[in-house]
């Protein structure tokens, strides 16, 4: 017989547990600055092919991205499950 479980944890039983402040993890620094040489050198390969306007399409996706990209760090993992 096939049973479906809930995707969620058992609550537990017990008082409710107090909240244990984690630090916040570090930046990778060399995953970042080895996206920002693989941006440079897409957005240059655009501009030598003569595609500006895609070139700056571009420029703008990444600006939008980072931005979301910094906002969304700021949430915590439990409340992300609201965007789906």
């Amino acid at each position: 017989m096939l049973t479906v479980e809930r995707g969620r944890p058992r609550r537990p039983l017990g008082p409710p547990t107090r909240r244990v402040d984690r630090p916040r993890p570090r930046t990778d620094l060399i995953a970042v600055g080895s996206l920002i040489v693989l941006i440079g050198l897409g957005l240059l390969n655009l501009r030598a092919l003569g595609a500006g306007s895609l070139a700056d399409h571009q420029v703008m996706v990444i600006v939008a991205g980072a931005c979301l990209f910094l906002v969304v760090r700021r949430f915590r993992t439990a409340s992300l499950r609201l965007l789906g």
